[in-house]
């Protein structure tokens, strides 16, 4: 095992201790998602790995590709990151209230006019990317290549395990990789570029929604 799996392991564990302190109801009760994806955001310790995540890698801007309701996009906005989420379709995401996190410049929601326009967005100055596309593992392959040619830093790709094509893609990925169950279908983070020694500290208090 290399040495930058070791530390992503080691990443992972710290995430999934600090995750107990966030108060995923008190986020919910501040910026309200759609129904469906409310259920599932009190009810999966998945949403808070995401933001232990953010909070422990010190992500200033991360880059999300699948948007949907903005389940997840809450969730990385949790650690006080800024987010720049990309969808095909904006539909979804305004079924949930999440205006309040983009009038505060935290959430910044974005259109696609293609699947290949993602190999045309810029990665300069992102700490953090999530991707969770179309999971037919072609263009989370075509978007593989750019990291690997672009993107220094962790990348985090959701449903790795969900099909045939999602586990062939996620088969080839060469990198410093883990993958994990913190969803049903399959979760992995994958260290690109130069490897570099991430420092964090379980200690730091939880972010709580803002008051103004």
């Amino acid at each position: 095992m290399s040495g930058s799996t070791c530390r992503l392991r080691d990443l992972v564990f710290a995430c999934e201790q600090r995750a107990q302190a966030y108060d995923l109801p008190a986020w919910l009760r501040a910026y309200p998602l759609a129904r469906c994806a409310a259920f599932r955001f009190t009810r999966d310790p998945y949403y808070a790995r995401l933001a232990a995540l953010v909070e422990l890698l010190g992500a200033k801007q991360v880059m999300e590709f699948g948007t949907e309701e903005g389940g997840s996009a809450l969730a990385l906005c949790m650690a006080g990151a800024q987010v720049l989420t990309y969808d095909l379709d904006p539909a979804p995401l305004r079924r949930s209230r999440l205006g309040l996190l983009e009038a505060e410049d935290r959430l910044l929601p974005l259109q696609l006019a293609a699947p290949e326009a993602m190999l045309q967005v810029s990665l300069q100055g992102v700490d953090l990317i999530f991707v969770d596309i179309d999971h037919s593992g072609v263009w989370e392959a075509a978007f593989h290549r750019k990291c690997q040619a672009e993107y220094t830093g962790i990348v985090a790709w959701d449903d790795v395990q969900l099909n045939r094509g999602m586990r062939t893609f996620w088969a080839t990925v060469t990198e410093p990789k883990v993958t994990l169950t913190w969803h049903f279908s399959g979760f992995g983070l994958v260290q690109y570029g130069s490897q570099r020694t991430a420092t964090w500290a379980a200690g730091a208090p939880a972010l709580l929604p803002r008051a103004d």
